[in-house]
């Protein structure tokens, strides 16, 4: 279900109006100080222990697309060796996802309808 998270989604609970609550990387990236007016979007990259940064993306589809080709590919990539995280320009950066659940999110993310809202049921 992971994949399906990487937009946000609104959370509703106790039939109170819903409420917006961004990626996990972008929380990080705001508790530490980013602010989209000021610094623009962020952008993900993907990266191999190994061999450092393979490339950047300005959409994190295209980033897990990359990473899920990329531990596919005829060179036999360890499925522990990538991460993707996320960037500003500023240097700020949040991890997106790292190691064996890059597949499964990437999975999720592409091939997978997206979770738009959440609802709960009173506590």
């Amino acid at each position: 279900m992971a994949g399906r998270f990487i937009d946000g989604h609104w959370f509703a609970q106790d039939g109170r109006a819903p409420v917006w609550q961004p990626p996990d990387w972008i929380r990080l990236l705001e508790a530490a100080g980013y602010d989209r007016a000021a610094e623009g979007e962020p952008f993900f990259v993907v990266s191999d222990i190994r061999q450092g940064e393979l490339a950047r993306f300005d959409d994190l589809r295209e980033a897990l697309r990359f990473a899920l080709s990329a531990l596919e590919d005829e060179h036999q990539r360890h499925p522990e060796s990538l991460a993707i995280d996320c960037r500003t320009g500023s240097g700020r950066v949040a991890p997106v996802v790292w190691g064996r659940p890059v597949a499964g999110m990437a999975r999720g993310a592409l091939e997978a309808e997206p979770i738009r809202i959440i609802e709960a049921p009173p506590d």
